[in-house]
């Protein structure tokens, strides 16, 4: 049984324009509130985990943000990364239709309430997004705040 992470939007933001630029990731709009150890911090989670589990809701906003005000050779990068990283993830599809169906749907949006809909015990969620973190706490899913792991990665 392999062990999937799921990552949300803002993680995957950082992550792909980490890859592509250590330096941008304080400069780009999105990132503004991370750090280069930040970026650290994420890919040192990921690597005890298989694979990476992404919504078709949650890259589409990614590949939104990514480009924001980015012009290339850096939008043209960080395209190149995201179609890599969803080249090498497992990517779950349930319908605007059946995710509008659930109770967090009208607080949360619709890329956010798709991770509630998909995320199941093989899964491990990470998301910066307080409101969605306690979403997906009180459905039972295994789920960590980044700010808490940036918080435990300073104790150690």
């Amino acid at each position: 049984m392999s062990r999937r992470l799921a990552i949300d939007t803002n993680l995957l933001v950082l992550l792909i324009v980490g890859q592509v630029s250590r330096p941008f990731i304080g400069k780009h709009k999105r990132l503004r509130t991370y750090k280069e150890a930040d970026f650290d911090l994420l890919t040192k989670v990921m690597s005890g985990f298989d694979r990476v589990l992404l919504t078709p809701n949650s890259a589409t906003e990614a590949s939104n943000l990514i480009v924001y005000g980015v012009d290339d050779p850096l939008r043209s990068q960080f395209m190149a990364t995201l179609g890599l990283i969803l080249r090498n993830s497992d990517e779950h599809y349930k319908s605007g239709a059946e995710i509008s169906k659930n109770a967090e749907f009208v607080r949360l949006g619709l890329t956010d309430a798709a991770w509630l809909t998909i995320l199941d015990d093989q899964s491990v969620f990470l998301t910066d997004d307080v409101a969605l973190y306690l979403a997906a706490l009180n459905i039972g899913v295994k789920a960590y705040s980044f700010a808490h792991v940036r918080a435990w990665s300073t104790l150690t």
